[in-house]
């Protein structure tokens, strides 16, 4: 079984879930060596949609009703004020 699978917009997704449980979670005596948090870049997308970009080179603002629908998504996966993400800096020109 293929861990990660090309898709068709010469990105790479991990298809395991497994791994993606072992990139969000660990157990009290686990390393965190590579813990991360997904409600920081669904925030990250979200705050980058709103600036007109994206950052995968698509139409800036204003956004249509599926580009809507995404900025949605992201807004309500990142939790941006309930787990007070909306106090992080960002630094979204990487």
């Amino acid at each position: 079984m293929n861990v990660c699978s090309a898709r068709a917009d010469d990105t790479v997704m991990f298809s395991h879930p497994t791994l993606r449980e072992w990139l969000i979670r660990r157990r009290d005596f686990e390393s965190r060596k590579f813990l991360c948090d997904p409600r920081v870049g669904h925030a990250a997308i979200a705050f980058a949609m709103c600036r007109g970009g994206g950052g995968d080179g698509g139409a800036s603002a204003p956004l249509g009703a599926d580009r809507t629908l995404e900025l949605a998504h992201h807004i309500l996966k990142a939790h941006v004020y309930r787990f007070g993400i909306a106090n992080v800096q960002w630094n979204l020109d990487v």
